[in-house]
């Protein structure tokens, strides 16, 4: 798992966001090197669950994603599912974020 937020160069949450992205270099760097025999990606949440920022009403978010919706913890476990079902996908992060990463 790492965060949707690893799409983009935001300064808040520095050293957790560091983290995020080396984890999701990892992602690739482990596909390539496990490959073929283990399949590795990453699972990118968007705003699924009630934000901790001070100022900020979930309102407010909900209106800043592309689908203007919050997200569900269904939306995680399915593309979990899917990821343990398919055996041609590798090194990817599929981002489950209504779109926020495209901003």
């Amino acid at each position: 798992m790492v965060d949707a937020a690893v799409a983009g160069e935001k300064t808040a949450y520095f050293s957790y966001l560091l983290a995020k992205k080396a984890l999701q270099d990892l992602t690739r760097m482990s596909a390539r090197s496990l490959a073929p025999d283990i399949l590795v990606n990453a699972v990118a949440p968007g705003f699924i669950l009630p934000p901790e920022e001070k100022g900020v009403t979930q309102e407010t978010r909900v209106q800043q994603i592309p689908l203007k919706r919050q997200g569900r913890l269904e939306n995680i476990t399915q593309t979990v599912e899917f990821l343990l079902t398919t055996d041609f996908v590798t090194g990817q992060t599929l981002f489950v974020d209504g779109g926020e990463h495209l901003l």
